[in-house]
């Protein structure tokens, strides 16, 4: 093949491969306006293997070809084997060019969107959340609330914080404009018991998504699901819980919340600090698995008005 490529065979094939990519374009063969356009497309949404965003100039040059087969060949990132999806977390925004390569080869599919909150103050993903969906990525909301235990238990939980803290969560989801029925996780740390204080603490913050748009659902870990289950119950009747705690048994795009031990797990945060790199840039991450029914609203719903 010689590039630039002009030859029709060759055309064609660049044609079908966009094609077969989603892109609206004819495989005729023909290097025209159609095909210059999609080429564009293709180009303004993917990088070199290097991670470089392509030049979006519409010529079909060996960096653009390359890239082309690599979104072909990469693994993709829904992995929905069994209706399961893959994902990852980070605590700080890694930067729009690693996010924009490893959304076309790595194997994730959605990622953690962390909002600037008591225990997180850091506000690095807060305002990302359209350049995520252009590029493709789901997201997954989770507010950093008080603890009871380790960073962030400075401040005693109550239940005054919980109320205050739930309607600020509520403000930056609409802020941020996630759509009506995305969950949005309060993230609860490992505790070695679960104090009082902090039970008043999760209900109150529950208790204020009672009759509006968005959903609440717990993060915590293994050892504290049940209880915090049991002790919920009355605050709202399905309460969504990530859970996190890693396993020998976890597989990225295989395993099964559920394989967790925890038998109403929706998410599964099953393997920790993790430092993986794809398209030239390494993230040091924690990996999820999720029912794939609980993750998608994101990208496929408009934003609350």
């Amino acid at each position: 093949m010689q590039f630039p490529i002009q030859d029709p065979d060759d055309v064609k094939e660049v044609q079908q491969r966009l094609g077969d990519l989603g892109f609206d374009v004819s495989a005729d063969g023909i290097l025209g306006p159609e095909t210059r356009a999609a080429v564009k497309a293709f180009q303004a949404q993917n990088v070199d293997a290097s991670g470089t965003p392509l030049a979006v100039d519409g010529v079909a040059g060996p960096a653009t070809w390359a890239s082309l087969i690599a979104k072909a060949a990469a693994p993709g990132p829904p992995a929905e084997t069994g209706g399961i999806r893959t994902g990852f977390d980070t605590a700080f925004y890694p930067g729009d060019a690693k996010m924009q390569a490893w959304k076309q080869f790595s194997p994730y599919g959605f990622v953690g969107y962390y909002l600037a909150a008591p225990a997180h103050p850091n506000a690095s993903w807060m305002g990302k959340r359209q350049e995520l969906l252009n590029m493709g990525w789901d997201t997954v909301v989770v507010y950093v609330g008080r603890q009871s235990q380790g960073p962030g238990s400075s401040v005693s939980p109550d239940a005054a914080g919980g109320h205050q803290h739930g309607a600020d969560a509520l403000a930056k989801m609409q802020s941020e404009g996630f759509p009506a029925g995305s969950v949005a996780y309060l993230d609860v740390e490992p505790m070695d018991r679960i104090p009082a204080s902090m039970i008043d603490y999760v209900n109150a913050w529950l208790s204020e998504f009672a009759a509006k748009d968005y959903l609440p659902g717990i993060y915590c870990h293994r050892k504290n699901a049940a209880e915090l289950k049991a002790e919920t119950a009355q605050a709202s009747a399905d309460i969504s819980f990530w859970v996190t705690g890693s396993g020998s048994n976890f597989t990225p795009g295989v395993s099964h919340p559920t394989d967790s031990g925890i038998p109403f797990a929706t998410i599964w945060q099953g393997a920790l600090n993790q430092a993986k790199t794809f398209g030239g840039f390494t993230i040091n991450i924690d990996e999820n698995v999720a029912f794939a029914a609980n993750i998608g609203m994101s990208a496929a719903a408009v934003s609350v008005s």
